[in-house]
């Protein structure tokens, strides 16, 4: 079994929970900047729009660095080095230099995510004992404020790249010698040489982590479909633009409840009823005349991944490296589905999309209750 951490510091807990503002503000800021960005290098936003693929492929690179054994030493500097990656990345697209540099600063600010989320969330997950459930709750509420943030500060700034991307950086680079406190393996490294630990999944431990891959997705194309299905419904672009932002201010309400109801409520049952009630609110979205409340009220889904972690950690703890894989699952998950749901729409008409969303929920449940829903 891994061997689990002493309780953190309170000077290590807080130090963590700034550093996750930085990992959701950076993964939020390119929607608003976008434009800006496009403008400042004299290119379409098909184009400029190429920086969210690089910060994507980042991640993926920072998850799958920490699958690998041989690089057990180097991570921990991990939170260090993931700060000082976004503060580069952020130098880099602030600075208005030559486009392929904006491109490169988006690939470096990804990889400095998929670190930081890897190692804080296995961290909090391990560090807290009987409270470990609460503490990543706090941890991703800590995250949803870095990116709903984003766009404040972005707006309040007038709209300038160059000076948004320059408060991430100092932001981050104000982290870095104190994070250095920060060892967020969560257990030695000699303790995943034990016979006990495995590099190979059974079927239902497979399945647990495509619950994750199903949630995750289905969640990003709630988010990255729900205007778009609004506007189809005959809902106008303001009302379709109020309803989004209802939506998140539901994700990141039902996040900080979270926090305390997981003091009380195992994660695994928190997972099933965010599952259930975002199978039931698409179903009423679909057969109903307007989406428009239900879509609101599916901001419930704030609550998947902090819970749906926590689950897996504690389900399937003898899987070596287990928090890269849950976060691998979840980002293939994020990146797949809403390219599969997209060729869907062209075939059953954007209006009727949350039809397949309580399709894919419906799945989603399915798989999870086949894994046993163990603890």
């Amino acid at each position: 079994m891994h061997k689990v951490t002493a309780p953190l510091s309170a000077r290590a807990t807080a130090l963590a929970l700034a550093s996750i503002v930085s990992v959701g503000f950076s993964g939020a800021i390119y929607g608003p900047s976008l434009s800006s960005i496009a403008e400042s290098h004299a290119v379409e936003n098909h184009i400029a729009g190429f920086v969210i693929p690089a910060h994507g492929a980042g991640a993926f690179t920072g998850v799958a660095l920490s699958l690998h054994s041989r690089l057990d030493a180097l991570m921990r500097f991990r939170s260090s080095t993931g700060l000082l990656l976004i503060a580069i990345g952020a130098l880099l697209i602030g600075g208005r230099l030559a486009l392929p540099f904006a491109f490169l600063g988006a690939f470096l600010i990804g990889l400095g995510y998929g670190l930081l989320t890897v190692g804080l969330n296995g961290l909090f997950a391990r560090s807290f004992g009987k409270n470990s459930g609460a503490m990543v709750n706090l941890l991703n509420t800590m995250f949803g404020i870095g990116s709903v943030s984003a766009p404040f500060v972005f707006f309040q700034t007038d709209g300038s790249i160059a000076l948004t991307f320059l408060l991430l950086a100092v932001y981050a680079t104000l982290l870095i010698l104190p994070a250095l406190a920060i060892d967020d393996r969560g257990k030695t490294i000699a303790s995943e040489k034990k016979s006990t630990v495995s590099t190979r999944i059974t079927t239902k431990q497979f399945a647990a982590l495509a619950t994750m891959f199903l949630a995750i997705g289905t969640e990003v194309c709630v988010i990255g479909w729900g205007p778009t299905i609004l506007l189809s419904s005959g809902i106008d672009p303001l009302t379709a633009a109020v309803a989004s932002s209802w939506f998140f201010v539901v994700y990141l309400t039902a996040r900080t409840a979270a926090i305390f109801l997981s003091l009380y409520i195992r994660p695994m049952l928190l997972l099933f009823f965010s599952l259930v009630s975002l199978f039931v609110l698409s179903l009423c979205a679909w057969s109903f005349g307007s989406p428009y409340m239900w879509f609101i009220a599916m901001g419930v889904a704030g609550i998947l991944f902090p819970n749906g972690f926590s689950w897996l950690v504690t389900t399937i703890p003898s899987v070596a490296r287990i928090e890269a894989r849950i976060v691998l699952a979840a980002l293939l998950g994020a990146t797949l589905m809403p390219l599969g749901l997209g060729q869907l729409a062209s075939v059953v008409g954007t209006q009727d999309m949350f039809g397949p969303l309580a399709l894919l929920w419906a799945t989603t449940i399915s798989v999870a209750l086949w894994t046993g829903f163990s603890r």
